[in-house]
């Protein structure tokens, strides 16, 4: 019954249904107590972490990720695949905190572990490379989120594919730091890519396609470019609106940027309705 449950744990996180998953948290933990601390039962409990941290609970993330951690230290062999990926895991839920100085510590430590003991090309350490990259990024070391996504970019090019959803993943996070030290032409060539990839493999409408596009949008913008901004802009706003609902907080953050991108572009009627729409919808 506990791997069944472990595989139906996979799957709704697979597919996004996070919330069903922690809505098992109560078998989890009954489970846990009944059959100990088996590896199933294990990987529910770091399944049960990542529920929290998807729904923002950053805090009871990190403890139940440590719990698992020490108690796979204590009963597998150093280094043993489980445990660097619970560090991994750590490491990311500290990332999504905030703590950038302890996430790059960790995600440090496990790709030397991961490229010493599984490979260079091995892809859980180009995933770990991949979120150390990210990471650098938003501590504000850029220079070296972009040494490493370019690394990381050229090895999963050559492991994976261009197109490959992991190799996109990394190829946006080094075009927003392309974009963050003023690189636009590199950030845009390389958003125009994932979002022609995306948009032709997961759809007009799938999350990743919708982020990419916000991002390339963004990036017209400010390279003065805003015909095609407000295009990308129109287009995003009405995938979001329809995904989600017209009154998400989303879809009120897209209306808001396209106004002021129309505002930019001297459209200063149609800039000034979506302000008094979107702060009309927030005083809802």
């Amino acid at each position: 019954f506990t791997s069944a449950l472990c595989r139906a744990f996979t799957h709704a996180r697979d597919i996004g249904l996070v919330p069903e998953v922690f809505a098992l948290k109560e078998l989890v933990n009954t489970l846990h107590k009944q059959v100990g601390d088996s590896r199933e039962t294990l990987s529910l409990l770091a399944k049960l972490a990542y529920a929290h941290m998807y729904m923002s609970d950053y805090p009871a993330a990190i403890s139940l990720y440590k719990q698992v951690l020490n108690t796979r230290e204590q009963i597998l062999e150093p280094n043993h695949r489980d445990i660097l990926s619970t560090r991994n895991d750590l490491a990311y839920a500290y990332y999504w905190e905030g703590h950038t100085d302890k996430a790059i510590d960790l995600f440090e430590q496990v790709l030397d572990d991961r490229t010493r003991i599984l490979s260079s090309d091995h892809e859980d350490t180009l995933m770990t490379g991949s979120y150390l990259a990210l990471t650098y990024a938003d501590d504000g070391q850029l220079e070296r989120a972009i040494t490493l996504g370019e690394q990381v970019v050229k090895d999963r090019d050559r492991v994976l594919k261009p197109d490959h959803k992991y190799t996109l993943v990394t190829r946006n996070n080094l075009a927003d730091a392309y974009k963050s030290v003023g690189r636009l032409t590199d950030a845009i060539k390389m958003y125009e890519y994932v979002l022609e990839a995306r948009a032709r493999t997961l759809g007009n409408t799938h999350r990743h396609t919708r982020i990419t596009r916000n991002d390339l949008a963004g990036a017209y913008e400010s390279a003065g470019r805003l015909t095609e901004a407000i295009t990308l802009y129109e287009q995003v706003t009405k995938d979001c609106a329809r995904v989600l609902g017209e009154d998400r907080p989303l879809t009120l953050t897209l209306r808001n940027n396209l106004a002021y991108t129309y505002e930019s572009a001297g459209r200063l009627e149609e800039a000034i309705t979506l302000f008094e729409q979107v702060t009309k919808d927030l005083s809802l």
